[in-house]
């Protein structure tokens, strides 16, 4: 209500929900707001592919023509965006973007595909599994 929206200094409304919620509406939009799925795993497996798909969305959504993704220019941004160089570039020169910046607090830290089916405990993959199932099932992430 507009007594909240002004005591919290919200303009407009803002809906707090669920991975999955915001997935969907995204995802499974009744509006015909064109969008771009790029799934971390992809983009750490094959970040050339997802890159000039990246591309190819934004030249089709802006309607664009005579415009084809250069093969070379794309192979040099990510070469020079891979994760070990944006980490020496971190350790070198710091991180502007990362405002909480210390000395043993790093932005690039660890950057490893899948690597929360390690980290997390047993219970809480088991709760995201059943809290997402569809949606994990959807993206490949389940089986």
């Amino acid at each position: 209500n507009e007594k909240t929206q002004k005591k919290l200094g919200i303009i407009g409304m803002e809906i707090i929900s669920s991975w999955s919620n915001n997935y969907n509406s995204w995802v499974k939009n009744n509006k015909n707001i064109p969008i771009c799925l790029i799934k971390y795993e992809d983009l750490m497996n094959n970040t050339l592919k997802e890159l000039e798909k990246m591309f190819d969305f934004i030249i089709k959504i802006n309607n664009e023509k005579n415009i084809a993704f250069d093969l070379e220019r794309g192979k040099r941004s990510v070469e020079q965006t891979n994760f070990k160089k944006l980490q020496e570039l971190e350790k070198k020169d710091g991180f502007e973007e990362n405002k909480e910046h210390k000395e043993n607090k790093k932005f690039f830290n660890q950057g490893k595909l899948n690597d929360w089916r390690v980290n997390l405990p047993e219970h809480v993959k088991e709760t995201l599994n059943n809290n997402f199932k569809n949606e994990m099932l959807e993206l490949g992430y389940l089986k």
